[in-house]
């Protein structure tokens, strides 16, 4: 049992370097995944590099080494070099032993030449009886030569089979001799082969041994052989000449020759690979180190570019806001620095040049330094004017939209707008002389102020407006009880509703004074039916009616004007009683119409209202169904607030019959959005307060 758990642990232990091994994904780029990665363990015993080593290949190439002992990846070329070397030598390498198996089967072959026949060495005892071995020849004319000075046995032979044995007489010289020539090669190829050279010298080796075989074959079949002593017999090959032993060339151990070096071909063919392995080690290893160490910089840099867009993007947010009213000196020169740092920046993150990255975030922390400083000088002298102008931007809107063409009041509504357009064009301005605008500014806006406080008594026009508007939503709430009443209808039947009341109450107050009045007269009977008598009863009478019909044409007179088009501060007074408010935005507007709007809700919401906001086409059709108002503003006791785009900025506000403004404008009226600040600033301070 102990050799067992003993045995387990060796096994984890061995088990551990590969686990734990650095993790190959964090090398990934672009467009590849960890199905990309395939890893391979190899194990070096000898030398210099042993040790355990994972081969990554990514995409099907080599990519790189990675040490499991040190969990790092293999980055010096040497090192790459000497562990795929090695790694090669221990795994496809011949060993020596293959080397020597193929030398001596070779040797065997080439000794079988010499095999005993007769008790003679077969090639030699051939060769002699051609004469060769005096006369060596290579032509038919050399080698008819030679046999003809063997008058006892090589010319009889030759003169009887004629022509076709000089044939089989040169074929034998040269086979005999091409195998020495093959034998020769395969020999000096295995001597001469080395790890460096194997690629070429392995097949000078291969071509040696196929060369060596195909001699042999060759020379066995040659016709000058005897086929009884070959063992093939007469019917062999009945053509034969007989003239000397087959020379029995052993096809066995040049066949294990051949079958050793075809075993051998695959572990060359990696071999041969060597070079581009290393090369492609070398070159994806730096590569993807760099790329690893390019992400890890370019994420920190990222991070600080990030921090750099932030600042510039408040920088310019700050300095469009001076521009656009104010000149400075040397401003655009630093605004336009701080843009060159940081775009300069971004190309250098993107090229992976972190050097010109950390040189570029340099020079924007001093450009925007410079840039915050001198906007902080210009901010500090600007502050009270941009005050002043706001505040008298929104006094004389005010003042406009209280204050209607025949009122006594609008030929000064007229000069303060003059007097501050006058301002408004005149920008940018000059800071140096901010203070003197910012007086006159000052002024507009105290007249216009004075203007709008002269109208009516907020309080008295909030209770008459709230006590009509009450009467209109009562009786129209009656008439919807007895036939639907719309959005469009209410416009219709709500300027009708007061003087019917009005008619109402009167006529039912007098109805009830004469019935009065009878009764007196009964009870009285003869000092009412006296002249004098009728005289003060008629009086009364008169009296009583003027005081009934005066109030009553008073109450309706003064609803006549409220009921139409009315100013800012009567529909801001009534609005106050209404809880519930609707928004409509024209979709075709600009985009500060809608923000617009939601200031404007932002506002009403802050005086406890429900705020709804609904968007229409430019027909002023509810979107996005393409319904009409009569269908999409079924709360017909809500105030109604109307923003239009146009080319002509207006404002109209509507009372008592329907609480609604309507508002007109372009892209600049919106991004003033006065009404919001209006409607706020309106507000009594118990209503700010409830929201």
């Amino acid at each position: 049992m102990k050799n067992i758990y003993i045995a387990l642990f060796v096994l984890l232990l061995a088990a551990v370097p590969f686990v734990f091994a650095l993790d190959p994904s964090i090398y990934l780029q672009t467009g590849e995944n960890p199905g990309d990665i395939a890893i391979s363990e190899i194990n070096i015993t000898n030398g210099t590099y042993a040790g355990v080593y994972q081969w990554v290949k990514i995409g099907g190439e080599d990519t790189f080494l990675v040490n499991i002992t040190g969990d790092r990846i293999v980055n010096d070329s040497a090192t790459i070099g000497g562990i795929v070397k090695q790694y090669y030598v221990e795994s496809y390498y011949p060993k020596e032993a293959e080397l020597d198996a193929i030398e001596t089967a070779l040797q065997k072959a080439n000794d079988s030449r010499e095999s005993i026949v007769y008790g003679q060495g077969v090639e030699s005892s051939c060769r002699q009886a051609l004469v060769q071995d005096l006369y060596p020849c290579e032509t038919n004319a050399e080698c008819e030569m030679s046999c003809m000075r063997s008058y006892s046995l090589c010319k009889p032979a030759m003169d009887s089979i004629g022509p076709d044995f000089v044939t089989a007489a040169v074929d034998f010289s040269k086979d005999t001799k091409d195998l020495n020539i093959h034998l020769n090669d395969a020999l000096v190829a295995i001597e001469a082969i080395g790890f460096d050279n194997v690629g070429t010298q392995f097949p000078i080796l291969e071509k040696a041994v196929s060369d060596y075989n195909k001699s042999a074959v060759h020379l066995r079949k040659n016709k000058l052989r005897d086929p009884i002593s070959s063992g093939e017999g007469a019917a062999g090959c009945p053509d034969c000449y007989q003239y000397c032993a087959q020379v029995p060339v052993g096809l066995d151990a040049i066949g294990n020759a051949t079958r050793a070096i075809a075993a051998l071909k695959p572990r060359i063919s990696a071999i041969g690979n060597f070079d581009a392995t290393v090369n492609n080690f070398v070159s994806n290893t730096a590569l993807r180190l760099a790329h690893k160490e390019n992400l890890a910089n370019a994420a920190v840099y990222t991070e600080q570019y990030n921090k750099v867009l932030a600042k510039k993007t408040e920088l310019l947010n700050r300095a469009a806001k001076i521009t656009t009213k104010f000149t400075s000196s040397n401003l655009e020169a630093k605004i336009n620095a701080v843009k060159k740092n940081s775009d300069d920046m971004k190309t250098a993150i993107d090229s992976n040049n972190f050097t010109k990255a950390g040189e570029a975030l340099a020079s924007f922390n001093s450009a925007s330094t410079a840039l915050s400083l001198q906007l902080a000088e210009i901010e500090g002298k600007t502050g009270e004017f941009e005050q002043a102008y706001a505040e008298a931007s929104r006094s004389v809107v005010a003042a406009r939209w209280n204050i209607n063409e025949n009122d006594g009041r609008n030929a000064k509504v007229v000069e303060l707008e003059t007097s501050f357009e006058e301002i408004k064009n005149a920008a940018p301005y000059d800071p140096a002389v901010l203070e003197n605008i910012t007086v006159e500014l000052n002024g507009i806006d105290a007249e216009a102020k004075a203007l709008v406080a002269e109208g009516p008594t907020a309080g008295v026009s909030s209770f008459a407006g709230t006590l009509a508007k009450s009467m209109v939503d009562n009786s129209i709430g009656i008439v919807g009880k007895v036939t639907p009443v719309t959005y469009s209808s209410k416009k219709t039947i709500a300027p009708l509703i007061p003087p019917l009341m009005i008619a109402i109450a009167d006529t039912a107050i007098l109805t009830m004074m004469m019935v009065g009045m009878v009764l007196a007269a009964v009870i009285l009977k003869k000092r009412v039916l006296s002249r004098s008598g009728a005289l003060k009863f008629g009086a009364i009478f008169i009296v009583i009616s003027l005081l009934v019909v005066i109030p009553s044409y008073a109450a309706y007179h003064f609803i006549k004007q409220r009921g139409g088009m009315t100013t800012l501060s009567d529909f801001s007074a009534d609005l106050q009683a209404i809880p519930t408010v609707i928004i409509l935005e024209d979709d075709s507007g600009p985009a500060s119409l809608k923000a617009c709007g939601k200031q404007l809700k932002d506002a009403l919401e802050s005086q406890g209202k429900d705020v709804t906001e609904q968007l229409i086409d430019a027909d002023g059709l509810c979107l996005p169904d393409g319904t009409s108002l009569d269908e999409c503003v079924t709360d017909l006791s809500a105030a109604v607030f109307t923003l239009k785009s146009a080319d002509t900025p207006y404002a109209q506000f509507f009372s008592i019959y329907e609480e609604r403004a309507e508002l007109g404008g372009d892209k600049a009226f919106y991004d003033e959005c006065q009404i919001a600040e209006l409607i706020r600033s309106e507000a009594p301070a118990d209503a700010a307060a409830t929201g």
